[in-house]
Order: structure tokens, then sequence, then C-alpha cells
């Protein structure tokens, strides 16, 4: 038997299909319905791991659901950094974005529209201004 894991979830691939080791459900037609395994906590309403939410800047991530190994972030220029390098990433990112909510709130400060995404470059880090 074929087995992996699926958002902390045990899963093994029987009858040509992953289902969920536990409920033998089909992961493709449950998994959006189907909390993590590792914390208990559903998607968010954008479709996010709950632990994570919107982190400005990447276009994927994951917290690895319990094994650092699997941890991972994904920029917009498709590079990618994994295991605990992106769990560091993860919690800089989510320190700097509940600040900055805390601020807002406070305030009473309007948030910033969303940025313009920068022409894509091999260096990640580089800033596109037109003056």
């Amino acid at each position: 038997m074929v087995t992996a894991r699926h958002r902390g979830n045990d899963i093994e691939f029987a009858n040509n299909t992953w289902i969920y080791s536990d409920t033998k459900e089909p992961v493709p037609n449950n998994y959006k319905d189907r909390p993590c395994g590792y914390c208990g906590k559903a998607f968010t309403k954008e479709g996010h791991d709950c632990c994570l939410g919107t982190l400005q800047g990447l276009m994927n991530a994951c917290c690895g659901h319990g094994k650092t190994e699997e941890a991972y972030v994904q920029f917009w220029d498709e590079s990618c950094i994994r295991g605990e390098d992106a769990k560091i990433i993860i919690e800089v990112l989510k320190r700097n974005r509940d600040k900055c909510t805390k601020h807002i709130k406070k305030t009473k400060a309007r948030p910033l529209s969303k940025p313009k995404l920068a022409p894509k470059t091999d260096f990640p880090w580089t800033v596109s201004r037109t003056l």
C-alpha cells in the first residue's frame, strides 16, 4: 500500500485514487471540507491554510502541517525555499502582517491598495520604479 500525507492527514492510494486513511473518502472530492490533520483548523475563506492566512509577497506557502521538512514558501518569481528557512520566513511575514493589522485598527487608517506586480526578473528582490 502506498501512503502519504495531505495537509497533515494520512492518505493512501487505493483503486487508482488517493483516499483518507481514516474515513476512506476520496481526497479530490473532500479536501476543501477536511480540516488540517495537525492543527484541526479549516481553510480560510480565501482558501489558505488557517494558520497562515494571506501572506504578502508569496505565491504559495505551506506550514508543513507538523513536519518542518515539508514547509515551503514560493515567491512570485517561482523560486522556492523549504524547511526551517521557510518556517522563519512565514513567521516574519505573519508577525509583520499582524503588526500592520493592529496599527490599522488602532489608528483607523485605511489599508494600502494591493501593490502592482513588478516585471519578472532573475533576482527576486529587485525593485522596479518608473520616474
